[in-house]
């Protein structure tokens, strides 16, 4: 067992959304103790149950990683997807309450641990992964925020909503490009046939559209025409997504840090490209980065400062 001199505060971050959650530990003087990951934990999309039982998986797998008990586990920042909301962020916090107990607990949303990394002002943030949002602040320090709310009602762009469409697309194309990649996702799925899986819903979408996106990037880095067009209708989504946020910002024509993370950044030469060509085109006087600092890390941190 690892042991610590008293007052040694040990912080716990949690980043969590629609397909993982990522947890660390931190002690108070940076030092990384520990890594855990448990399943998704955006209740938006799974319910606070399964949400819940997700974060306390990669809480549990990160203790386990440090050899610690939660009883030394002085402070604890959950960031998670689908908490926007304030009833569902209280009933989040009601069933973690109990397994966070000994600890000051913090949840916040995913988007404000992400506004955290940019570390300037003004600033907005892209966040692309499963679900897709943006946040931002003004030089005075206003925060707004545009997306994130969850398959039915935002998350254009978003890897969820790029495999829901490619299944579309596929299920009726006649073009060779469309043919090649209906099998290349029916093989990497392991199924028969794409008509198995066009329209769901529920968990069972969570669990199949966010896997066919991985299929859409290594296609279009490939050059199919069909994937190429499903990534570039995603990046104009997103950037939309940005420009709505710049306006309400009132920050057009103004020089600002925009960054972007989350999942879907970084994994496809086509799509990094088209996208940083969308968000210049929507924002061409901003500072564009890859903000590359773990979310549960800035999480950790911000746990320590509670």
């Amino acid at each position: 067992m690892l042991k610590y001199p008293f007052p040694m505060r040990i912080g716990m971050g949690l980043d969590g959304g629609g397909t993982k959650t990522d947890s660390v530990l931190i002690n108070d003087t940076g030092r990384v103790l520990g890594r855990g990951r448990g399943s998704a934990s955006n209740p938006s999309r799974i319910g606070v149950d399964a949400a819940a039982r997700g974060v306390m998986e990669a809480a549990s797998a990160a203790l386990r990683d440090a050899n610690l008990q939660m009883e030394k586990i002085t402070d604890v920042c959950a960031g998670l997807a689908g908490v926007a909301l304030k009833e569902r962020a209280d009933a989040m916090k009601n069933l973690l309450g109990e397994f966070f107990a000994a600890a000051r607990f913090e949840l916040c949303t995913d988007l404000d641990l992400a506004l955290g990394t940019a570390g300037a002002r003004p600033a907005i943030v892209l966040v692309a992964g499963t679900g897709s949002a943006a946040i931002g602040c003004d030089a005075a320090g206003r925060v707004a925020r545009s997306g994130g709310y969850g398959p039915k009602k935002s998350d254009e762009g978003s890897a969820f909503a790029i495999g829901k469409r490619s299944v579309l697309e596929v299920s009726n194309a006649s073009s060779e490009a469309g043919a090649i990649l209906r099998m290349k996702i029916q093989k990497y799925l392991g199924i028969e046939s794409i008509e198995k899986i066009v329209g769901l819903d529920g968990a069972e979408a969570d669990a199949v559209y966010p896997r066919v996106f991985r299929v859409i990037l290594l296609a279009a880095d490939e050059a199919n025409e069909v994937a190429q067009e499903l990534l570039r209708n995603a990046a104009e989504n997103l950037a939309e997504i940005v420009a709505a946020l710049q306006e309400e910002l009132k920050l057009s024509g103004a020089p600002y840090l925009m960054g972007k993370t989350g999942g879907m950044i970084g994994r496809s030469k086509y799509f990094d490209e088209i996208l940083d060509m969308q968000l210049r085109r929507v924002a061409p006087q901003a500072d564009l980065q890859i903000l590359h600092t773990p979310l549960a890390e800035v999480a950790a941190r911000r746990a320590l400062s509670l």
